[in-house]
């Protein structure tokens, strides 16, 4: 409670000792200068109160910069909220961080970010518990996982969510990895890997030839995008591909591209 300014000069009026050299009467000078002094305890105690709106996050307004000062706010790894209230929010939402290490809590942070995530945990390679095929991962690797993300995640412009300045259309996945390597234990290892086309059933790359009976067929690449082929000694080689083109001689032994085509396996 905010105490008056006259109230702060009355009891300063009562410590005053008695006798005829402490005039008491309202008008008399050491009167004034008691009204003044009590006039600045009473703008300390009003900033007092102050004080106590601002050790509350979702109140404050003078001590916000401090807030986000000791809080390591705006996050670099976010675009800087734009009001007041929305600083607020951040320094509240960074209080209540718990911090975590489960698949759940990291794809949280991703979706706080605007991505759309998957975790892929590992695990070292065990004789007699893995099959046939497994990576045969280290011991390392069972503090190790790994971020899928699409290749691209664009954020298009929303009126009433955007504002005048921002742009029409924005990609990038830098606040991804700032975001994620930010809360990634000290102990932990995180890879990032991105996809073409997130959670998209399995695509293989082909090449239409012509077989020994002129029908066209299909020959499918392998797994790293080459096309096997028999050399001239009848040894396979793999022939490597280029953004889904092969690169082959023509006629006159000048480089060709040629189109592939695209089957789902």
């Amino acid at each position: 409670m905010v105490v008056a300014t006259r109230n702060y000069g009355r009891m300063l009026r009562q410590l005053v000792p008695p006798g005829r050299i402490w005039p008491r009467g309202l008008g008399s000078v050491l009167q004034r200068l008691l009204d003044g002094l009590g006039d600045e305890l009473a703008r300390v105690d009003c900033r007092v109160q102050d004080y106590l709106v601002e050790t509350d996050p979702l109140r404050t307004n003078e001590l916000l910069p401090e807030w986000e000062r000791m809080l390591g706010l705006p996050d670099p790894c976010a675009p800087p909220p734009e009001s007041v209230a929305a600083r607020r929010r951040a320094v509240v939402a960074r209080l209540q961080e718990l911090g975590g290490q489960t698949p759940a809590f990291f794809i949280g942070v991703a979706q706080t970010l605007g991505f759309s995530v998957t975790v892929e945990e590992h695990y070292p390679f065990r004789v007699d518990v893995n099959a046939v095929g497994y990576p045969v991962y280290g011991d390392d690797w069972a503090h190790a996982f790994t971020i899928h993300s699409p290749l691209e995640t664009i954020e298009d412009f929303a009126v009433g969510l955007n504002a005048v300045g921002d742009p029409l259309r924005s990609w990038g996945n830098e606040a991804l990895e700032c975001g994620i390597e930010r809360n990634v234990p000290a102990h932990a290892v995180v890879r990032f890997a991105y996809d073409l086309v997130p959670n998209a059933p399995a695509v293989q790359l082909g090449l239409t030839i012509l077989d020994e009976n002129n029908q066209p067929t299909t020959v499918l690449l392998d797994g790293q995008d080459q096309l096997v082929v028999l050399d001239e000694n009848a040894q396979p080689v793999a022939v490597p591909t280029t953004a889904g083109q092969l690169v082959v001689l023509d006629e006159q032994n000048n480089p060709q591209a040629v189109d592939l085509g695209e089957e789902a396996s």
